[in-house]
């Protein structure tokens, strides 16, 4: 489809919103599915909760917004095969456009417009995109992503965020679906790196910044602020991170890069921080499963 001819406004009435859940507050939910309904055609809510009464509860919350659906899993499938189907079952309905969204994310007023705008800006200078997304900003202490608190208009870069990832339906079929194998981290980056493999260039737009929760924030530790996720992402971020270091499409800096973080940070995680025990117990198996190839979700 192109969409030079098109308005932002209009091009937005082919964007579908993905928003992937689980178990989310449904109160903070509604708030930020408010901000995603106005602003795009369609929303597809990608529900991965393992909680048997949220279904209910997110269907008659889903009742109130009438280009809402809920595409319940029952399980939870991971944040890839979740996109995927949501992706897939807009593009059925029609979508050319997508918008990533995670459950604890609103949309600032007029971002579709904005980032459509973007998008098109790069089509006429001659680009082949893979993708653009904003700047993300820590919602518990203000941490930026891609460290820029200043704008600085469209950069390329080799990888971002998936939540606000705007992208087309024709990058969706060159580059794949997102990595199942990998369940939650590094779904994106894995899948921008192909993007850019192909020549299909990824931009963030530093005039755009979403505020999105960044694991549980930073803490301090002699002189470096670390970021803090759950336990359990240890797990997927240890072993998963092992894994990139085996993929082609991820820059090589970016794999000396990794082994130094992940070394350095192994006990900082370890000893200097909260649920120590349980973050040891997580890191230990992600090495472990690793080194067997086990992919996937992780399986107590």
């Amino acid at each position: 489809m192109i969409t030079l001819g098109l308005s932002p406004k209009d091009v937005a009435k082919y964007t579908a919103v993905i928003v992937t859940t689980y178990n989310p507050d449904v109160v903070e939910f509604k708030k930020n599915l408010e901000s995603y309904c106005t602003e795009v055609a369609s929303v597809i809510v990608c529900d991965n909760s393992d909680k048997d009464d949220l279904k209910q509860e997110l269907d008659k919350l889903l009742t109130v917004f009438p280009n809402v659906q809920l595409l319940c899993f029952n399980q939870n499938l991971g944040i890839a095969e979740a996109q995927n189907r949501g992706i897939e079952l807009a593009a059925s309905q029609g979508a050319k456009y997508f918008v990533e969204m995670d459950q604890d994310s609103s949309l600032p007023v007029d971002y579709i417009v904005r980032i459509i705008r973007s998008y098109q800006y790069l089509i006429k200078a001659g680009h082949s995109v893979g993708g653009v997304g904003p700047v993300a900003a820590s919602a518990l202490d203000g941490a930026y992503y891609h460290s820029r608190k200043q704008s600085c208009g469209l950069i390329k870069v080799e990888k971002t965020l998936s939540s606000g990832f705007f992208f087309s339906l024709e990058a969706y079929q060159r580059v794949g679906g997102k990595d199942s194998d990998l369940f939650i981290d590094y779904v994106d980056w894995d899948w921008c790196w192909r993007s850019n493999a192909l020549g299909m260039n990824i931009f963030v737009d530093t005039e755009l910044v979403m505020q999105h929760m960044l694991g549980e924030g930073h803490k301090k530790i002699l002189f470096f602020s670390v970021g803090m996720p759950a336990p359990i992402r240890h797990y997927y971020q240890y072993r998963n991170g092992l894994y990139m270091l085996a993929n082609k499409y991820a820059p090589f800096r970016w794999k000396l890069e990794r082994v130094v973080i992940l070394l350095l940070k192994l006990p900082v995680y370890m000893f200097f921080s909260g649920s120590g025990k349980s973050r040891r117990s997580y890191i230990a198996k992600a090495i472990k499963d690793a080194i067997s190839g086990k992919k996937g979700r992780l399986v107590d």
